[in-house]
């Protein structure tokens, strides 16, 4: 066979890069034209569409980067002449952004922008020099940050101080409740209600070698994150009113979440003295990310080291974040998790996750609700593989259970043992959204696609030979 002819067939084969499995994915973000590529990844809005950060051309040029897709990136330039802006916060549309850049007469004032108005500066408190705005209320109307202190900033008030070494981190989409820390040796986390009039402590004063930081809240404010540290090794926690400060399920080495879904049910953040992104849902404890990718979706993440998850979507099915690639530049990545994979009760029938009947049975608990998202091939009570097993349970979803020895038709039993045969390419990887045999990249399939092609070509090559 001629080397064109292997191009064509080598082309059919060519695999998506990364993704191995359609219910998750992983993108890393694109840089800026110009720049180093050296990226990372703050926020992302409640709806999961805008990511917003930075991108580096040295190490003390950088500019704020908004991602309004995984494949494209706009940069927000400054507002001085010393080159230096990032993002850090995001409204819920991905309309507002905040941040901080530098001015003519700073290195760093707090920024809100908008596609209409323009990187705005919000200015300082009085007696401070600087300022940083750290996050945005879901319509963009309320700005929290430090400036000397802890701010919050709307157009009707401006800059208003929290207070002496207090440090807001995130607020609940609505703004109603702000989440944070006061002192410094030791450190406090806190919430503030009335736009910041009121203070409460979470839970009981730190020794004196300890520190509790609120890093983020849920958009519905009903869970808080953040660490517990003593001696300076952090636990990830998180605290409701239920039940108080809880620590996460843990894996060996310190921990800090920074970040919850709309419900809270969805936690991210980072482990090891943010060597390693890590997640958290009520199914599975702490999990690596990169172990979610790689061991239950097939993703390859060869070069790739995901150090630090930094914000997640209402909704728990992506998340973002910063990793070193194989060259050890800093880059954003974006991940993007199935519906039976986030962790969540997707059709309201009380169970999350693999463990909701419309992920594991293929009967949805409310078929109007998330039948399409959560009813995948491995669960429609056929055989589409043709190979005599139906379903990962062998059928008994879909046709009923077998009983006192025999199973009803239509449930896989090719044994007649009374006992379920379940399809091997679904039992093990059950949400999985194909029952079908892999595809090989052989010259079978391949080459029958290819053959149209090949003809062409060859009668090409006869018509130049006579001439």
């Amino acid at each position: 066979m001629s080397r064109t002819h292997l191009t064509v067939l080598a082309l059919l084969c060519v695999a998506t890069p990364f993704s191995a499995d359609a219910t998750a994915r992983f993108v890393p973000l694109p840089g800026l034209p110009g720049y180093l590529d050296v990226t990372a990844a703050f926020d992302i809005s409640g709806d999961g569409a805008v990511v917003v950060g930075r991108d580096a051309r040295s190490g003390s040029h950088w500019q704020a980067a908004v991602w309004p897709s995984e494949s494209s990136i706009f940069g927000l330039w400054f507002l001085g002449s010393s080159p230096r802006s990032r993002a850090f916060g995001v409204s819920e549309d991905g309309s507002v952004v905040v941040g901080e850049t530098s001015t003519e007469t700073s290195s760093n004032i707090a920024f809100r922008w908008t596609e209409s108005g323009g990187m705005v500066p919000l200015g300082t408190l009085p007696g401070a020099t600087s300022s940083v705005a750290r996050g945005v209320s879901a319509d963009g109307s309320i700005v929290i940050g430090t400036s000397g202190q802890g701010f919050v900033w709307t157009a009707a008030t401006g800059m208003v101080g929290l207070g002496e070494d207090t440090s807001p981190s995130d607020m609940s989409a609505d703004g109603a409740v702000i989440v944070g820390s006061i002192g410094i040796a030791p450190q406090q986390a806190v919430y503030w209600l009335d736009g910041g009039a009121t203070l409460v402590p979470l839970g009981d004063p730190p020794p004196a070698n300890g520190r509790t930081r609120a890093e983020g809240v849920s958009a519905d404010s009903t869970v808080i994150v953040g660490f517990s540290s003593i001696d300076d090794f952090p636990e990830a926690v998180k605290w409701t009113a239920e039940d108080g400060l809880v620590v996460l399920p843990d894996l060996p080495g310190s921990s800090l979440a920074r970040a919850a879904s709309g419900d809270g049910t969805i936690i991210v953040g980072d482990g090891s003295n943010a060597s390693v992104a890590l997640m958290w849902d009520p199914v599975h404890g702490a999990r690596r990310i990169a172990d979610v990718l790689q061991n239950d979706h097939g993703i390859d993440l060869a070069g790739w080291r995901l150090r630090v998850a930094t914000a997640v979507s209402d909704d728990g099915r992506k998340i973002v974040g910063y990793a070193d690639d194989s060259e050890f530049y800093e880059r954003a990545w974006l991940v993007e998790l199935g519906a039976c994979n986030d962790g969540q009760d997707n059709d309201g029938d009380g169970a999350p996750d693999h463990l909701d009947p419309a992920c594991s049975s293929g009967v949805p608990a409310a078929p109007d609700l998330d039948a399409a998202i959560e009813n995948p091939e491995c669960q429609d009570g056929l055989n589409n593989d043709g190979d005599g097993l139906i379903d990962y349970d062998g059928g008994q979803s879909i046709f009923g259970a077998c009983a006192n020895g025999t199973c009803p038709p239509g449930v896989s039993d090719p044994d007649a043992d009374g006992v379920a045969d379940p399809d091997p390419h679904c039992a093990n990887k059950p949400w999985r959204n194909d029952e079908r045999k892999p595809k090989s990249c052989g010259l079978g399939a391949e080459l029958l696609a290819a053959l149209p092609l090949l003809r062409a070509i060859a009668a090409r090559r006869r018509l130049d030979a006579r001439d």
